[in-house]
């Protein structure tokens, strides 16, 4: 009996061995689990940092690159739309290479003995016929007639013009005003030359034209880019007689 009583308590103190090992067992396993989950959490949160990190980087890549690219294209267009003018420009002078002008200046004796006109007329008409064709001559050379502190443009004043004269004198000097019109008109390849701060300008004083001039004139300023345009003393002191008054209505 005894031994059977030893054989017992042998029994109970192996299975209280146990119990205390599967005890310790679940200890560790319940360690181990909270090690793993802390773990996982942190590789998680560490992996969401570097997707993050590797995201902004690649986004701040990208918007560089398109940086880069959009200025690229920018100066490719700006180069590109600067050859298209300058290409607009030359084939502009290739063409008046073979122009020539087609009005003639006469003197003041001619306008005194071969057409009777006063000495007045007649000067005045051969002074404004020599700076008509000077003008054009320059506009079809590619160059603005004139030039002043910051700007280039077409500066014309005829001082001469003390008072009206006849639409017969204006006549007179209608050759001219076509050749100066036609010159303008095909002249806006010039203003792509021009600086960016250049101011560029139109100036008549004291001119006077008739209606059909007005018209030449008025059709050849269409959608030049001058900044600057001025009229000033065209009538001459007679409202009656319009001359380059007329101006404003279309302006």
């Amino acid at each position: 009996m005894e031994k059977i009583m030893m054989r017992m308590e042998e029994k109970l103190a192996t299975v209280s061995s146990l119990e205390r090992r599967c005890e310790q067992l679940e200890a560790k396993c319940s360690s181990l689990e909270k090690i793993l989950e802390t773990t996982s959490q942190s590789m998680k949160d560490h992996f969401d940092n570097k997707m993050d990190s590797l995201y902004r980087n690649m986004e701040q890549k990208c918007d560089t690159l398109i940086n880069r690219l959009e200025a690229t294209a920018d100066s490719v267009h700006v180069k590109v739309d600067r050859s298209l003018k300058f290409h607009e420009y030359n084939e502009m002078l290739i063409k008046n290479q073979s122009w020539e002008y087609s009005a003639t200046v006469e003197t003041i004796d001619e306008l005194l003995y071969d057409k009777d006109y006063s000495e007045d007329e007649a000067r005045y008409i051969a002074d404004s016929a020599e700076d008509s064709k000077q003008m054009t001559l320059q506009m079809r050379r590619g160059d603005f007639p004139d030039e002043n502190l910051g700007g280039e443009g077409i500066y014309l004043e005829m001082n001469d013009a003390v008072f009206p004269f006849s639409d017969t004198v204006n006549d007179e000097l209608l050759p001219h005003w076509k050749e100066f019109a036609a010159a303008l008109k095909q002249f806006s390849p010039a203003f792509y030359l021009l600086p960016d701060d250049c101011e560029s300008f139109f100036s008549f004083h004291f001119v006077q034209l008739n209606h059909d001039v007005i018209q030449l004139i008025k059709e050849a300023l269409m959608n030049k880019p001058f900044t600057n345009l001025s009229f000033a003393n065209n009538n001459n002191g007679d409202r009656e007689r319009g001359g380059m008054s007329e101006m404003p209505s279309w302006m």
